[in-house]
C-alpha cells in the first residue's frame, strides 16, 4: 500500500495516543488529541499531529 500523504505517513503506522477527527458545531473540523479538543488544525499543539493532519487536508482537497 503507498502513502497517501507526503509526509511519509502509513495507513498502519501508530501514535502513542489517540487523534480524532469529527465535525465541528459550525460545520468545520474538531480535533481531538488524547484530552484535548482543537477547533482549528493550526491550534494542534503537537506538530508531528499538526503536519500530519494539514498534510492530510491538502492531500484531499487536491483530489
Amino acid at each position: 500500500m503507498t502513502n497517501w500523504c507526503s509526509n511519509g505517513y502509513k495507513p498502519n503506522q501508530t501514535w502513542p495516543g489517540e487523534v480524532r477527527l469529527a465535525s465541528g458545531l459550525a460545520g468545520g473540523l474538531r480535533v481531538y488529541v488524547d484530552q484535548q479538543v482543537f477547533d482549528t488544525v493550526g491550534d494542534i499543539s503537537d506538530p508531528q499531529i499538526r503536519t500530519l493532519i494539514q498534510n492530510a487536508i491538502h492531500e484531499w482537497e487536491s483530489r
